[in-house]
Formats: structure tokens, C-alpha cells, sequence
């Protein structure tokens, strides 16, 4: 990672906000198959940690969905909640 993109991100995503990512990192890299022997990997990878952190604002209608919209956040039941039904 770039100086600079590293301190852009210190001073913007909280250290809570930081570890979801590292975890929905593995993610990206598992469901894409990226090889970073390939030079696009890495520049794909920044991409979807850019939109998942917000560093570029909010993701606009039309942008490349990520493997993480699809992941449930920890503590969440993929279903929601059975008692209510929401």
C-alpha cells in the first residue's frame, strides 16, 4: 500500500472499520480468484477497499458490485430477524 493511501486511510476509517475490511479482504481475493501476480489484482483489490470503506463516497447506481454485498455482517442472521420478519 502507498504512503499516501496509507495515511488517507489512518485518517478517515476507524481501527473497527479497518478489521471488517482485513476480513472482507479475504473475501474479495477468494470470490474474484485474484492472483497478484497479475499487476490488475492489486489495482482491482484497492477498488473494492475503496467502495467498502466509503474513501471515494458513497458507490454510485451502475458501479461493479462487490463479492461483500452478498456477506453477512458478523452478529447478523442472513435471513434477519425470524421473530419479526424484517
Amino acid at each position: 500500500m502507498a504512503a499516501e493511501q496509507a495515511a488517507e486511510i489512518r485518517a478517515k476509517v476507524c481501527s473497527d472499520c479497518w478489521e471488517e475490511w482485513q476480513k472482507g479482504e479475504v473475501v474479495v481475493i477468494n470470490e474474484l480468484r485474484l492472483n497478484f501476480m497479475d499487476p490488475q489484482a492489486q489495482e482491482i483489490l484497492n477498488r473494492h477497499m475503496r467502495e467498502f470503506l466509503y474513501l471515494d463516497g458513497k458507490p454510485t447506481e451502475g458501479s461493479t458490485p462487490s463479492p461483500l454485498d452478498n456477506v453477512t455482517p458478523p452478529g447478523e442472521s442472513p435471513q434477519g430477524d425470524r421473530e419479526t420478519g424484517n
